[in-house]
């Protein structure tokens, strides 16, 4: 989303979110030069900074949709995913596991745990549920 003046164009504006045509065409330009990458660590922070505006179900299905560019694109690439401040809501939300009920953050650690686990070993997915952790 754009905040300055006038209208950012197809491809973003400074202090916007990245559009998704932004990202696709950045994936596509990557899979055809770079076809033989080792790994991608991806950093997070998908959702929109609009935060007042995201619901859980937003958050998730944003992190979905950008995990499916990346296996469309890069689909025989080690890919390494972490989350980002905005992915908890409220954001910057991350509270400890003995917090439970409505104010923990268990729909996003399984959230991202069943998504997550299209790249990384099973074994992984208990750490991530518990913390939004693993090691691979």
């Amino acid at each position: 989303r754009w905040f300055g003046p006038g209208q950012a164009g197809d491809y973003g504006a400074f202090n916007c979110d990245s559009p998704l045509l932004l990202l696709e065409n950045l994936l596509q330009h990557i899979a055809q030069n770079f076809p033989k990458l080792d790994y991608v660590i991806f950093t997070g922070d998908v959702p929109a900074h609009n935060i007042w505006n995201q619901t859980r179900e937003d958050i998730l299905d944003a992190i979905s949709l950008v995990g499916d560019l990346f296996s469309k694109y890069l689909p025989r690439t080690k890919f390494y995913p972490a989350m980002g401040n905005h992915e908890s809501s409220p954001v910057n939300s991350f509270p400890p596991p003995f917090v439970t009920g409505h104010n923990s953050h268990q729909w996003l650690l399984q959230g991202v745990a069943k998504d997550w686990g299209r790249w990384l070993p099973e074994s992984t997915i208990p750490t991530i549920e518990k913390g939004g952790y693993y090691m691979a």
